[in-house]
């Protein structure tokens, strides 16, 4: 394997941001593309409250601008799910619900373990640790291109599990 450099700069940096209006999601990259609350997701002490029964989530991806698709990526996400039991999604390129998608970075598929999902022939990926419900986890996946294969690598903590 050969060392990775980073070809492309920083697309997308979303952090909470108090605005005269309540919360908003900052992009705080050069891109400037903020998040957009769908559904009505709620604040709690700085951090934003996404119930799946709702349908509720944040579009921060817009195909004209970034593409998400087709290239090398970083994903790092810090959450607290009150559940491990079920898929949840943590970014994606499908729509709610699923569909056709070129990747997704989602926790909950197996037993409360990290899967990424690359294609919709290339299978599925899951981290050899968990996550525990009512704990926050820092996660991250990171993916990139070694001749036409696809190298996907998985974090815990800062720990790679795969």
């Amino acid at each position: 394997m050969t060392p990775h450099t980073l070809r492309h700069g920083l697309v997308g940096a979303w952090c909470p941001s108090l605005r005269a209006g309540g919360y908003v999601l900052e992009d705080r990259s050069n891109v400037r593309y903020n998040g957009t609350l769908i559904n009505s997701p709620t604040w709690s002490a700085g951090a934003l409250s996404l119930t799946a029964a709702s349908s509720q989530y944040v579009s921060v991806w817009d195909r004209t601008r970034v593409s998400l698709t087709d290239g090398e990526m970083s994903i790092t996400a810090w959450i607290r799910p009150t559940t491990v039991s079920g898929t949840q999604q943590i970014a994606s390129t499908c729509g709610v619900g699923g569909g056709n998608c070129n990747f997704c970075f989602e926790i909950g598929r197996t037993a409360g373990r990290v899967s990424w999902l690359q294609d919709a022939v290339a299978g599925v990926q899951t981290s050899t640790a968990s996550i525990s419900a009512n704990t926050w986890s820092f996660i991250g996946a990171t993916r990139y291109r070694d001749g036409s294969n696809w190298i996907v690598s998985l974090f815990i903590n800062n720990v790679r599990e795969i």
